[in-house]
């Protein structure tokens, strides 16, 4: 049986999770837990913010952190915006990392503090416009790139309405036998 009330939106889903199972915790890893009401709003503030720094409809996000809470956010808030995510391998050398950027031409890059310097070493025409960091430190003061500080804060921009037809993510072979 094809269960056809699955086929929807990313956000018609989010939403009715968060409405039937608000307080269910919906993800968790060692470091914290998010409900299906917190997913969805998390998920629909960092999307208007993907687009307020510059995500535009099918633009690429680059997701490189490892299997999380915030991984799942930062991707289907990429989704939600209208965005393609593009999730990279945590463990990815740093030159797998750089195909996959300008291969998918990732504009918005969503990566740990650990990796933001082989992110920012990139060249000029390749290097993702706006790098988000998920865990900044609070004297740096960009909370344009701080990951909790936008899941947390809900944007100005307004999240467009999702296409399901639309690509949705570019998912690269691992590349054993060659170029992924």
């Amino acid at each position: 049986m094809i269960r056809t009330d699955l086929i929807a939106p990313i956000a018609d889903l989010l939403d009715k999770q968060a409405q039937a199972y608000p307080e269910k915790i919906a993800f968790e890893d060692r470091h914290r837990s998010v409900t299906y009401a917190a997913l969805a709003s998390e998920v629909t503030n960092l999307a208007g913010h993907y687009l307020e720094q510059g995500l535009t409809p099918g633009g690429s996000v680059g997701v490189w952190l490892p299997n999380s809470v915030d991984w799942v956010v930062s991707v289907l808030a990429a989704i939600r915006a209208g965005g393609v995510a593009v999730p990279i391998a945590f463990d990815a050398k740093n030159s797998e990392m750089a195909y996959r950027v300008e291969d998918a031409g990732i504009t918005v890059m969503v990566t740990a503090p650990i990796m933001a310097e082989a992110v920012s070493s990139l060249a000029a025409g390749i290097r993702p416009d706006r790098v988000i960091l998920n865990g900044v430190d609070e004297t740096v003061g960009d909370r344009a790139a701080d990951l909790a500080y936008l899941c947390a804060t809900p944007a100005v921009s307004v999240v467009p309405v999702d296409d399901i037809d639309s690509v949705s993510m570019i998912v690269y072979t691992s590349g054993t036998t060659g170029q992924p």
